[in-house]
């Protein structure tokens, strides 16, 4: 896992961000069609292009956590109370007020996907599933 998820995140790193693409939702996304075959954004895929659109689609779901528990639930990913290694979660950065997605990728740190590329950096988790 460690191996493949490394893989990952370097490529994740080097494709530029796009809302709809390669945005912080789809890093999550992405990673989770990888490790189980099941596309948890599948009914959103191509239907947003910005950060407006973005948050249209979650404030319709009532915020990050439960866009993200329903899409996971559908592809077989469970809540999980002890995040670990390749666990997706909710999370929030120092200094942030938005939750975001993200992969833990290492003990007490999680990967997120930012206009400058992946960040790897301690967080505040609030939900986390695991496939």
């Amino acid at each position: 896992m460690a191996a493949v998820l490394k893989d990952y995140l370097a490529a994740a790193g080097g494709a530029g961000f796009a809302w709809g693409t390669h945005d912080c939702m789809t890093f999550a996304g992405n990673w989770v069609a990888q490790a189980c075959g099941r596309d948890p954004l599948a009914p959103w895929r191509g239907t947003y292009g910005s950060e407006v659109e973005a948050r249209t689609i979650i404030e319709a779901a009532s915020g990050l956590g439960a866009l993200m528990h329903g899409a996971l639930q559908a592809v077989g990913w469970a809540a999980c109370n002890e995040a670990r290694l390749g666990d997706v979660v909710c999370a929030k950065l120092p200094g942030h007020t938005d939750l975001l997605g993200g992969i833990v990728c290492a003990p007490g740190r999680v990967a997120f996907l930012s206009r400058r590329g992946v960040l790897m950096w301690p967080a505040d988790i609030w939900m986390a599933w695991r496939g």
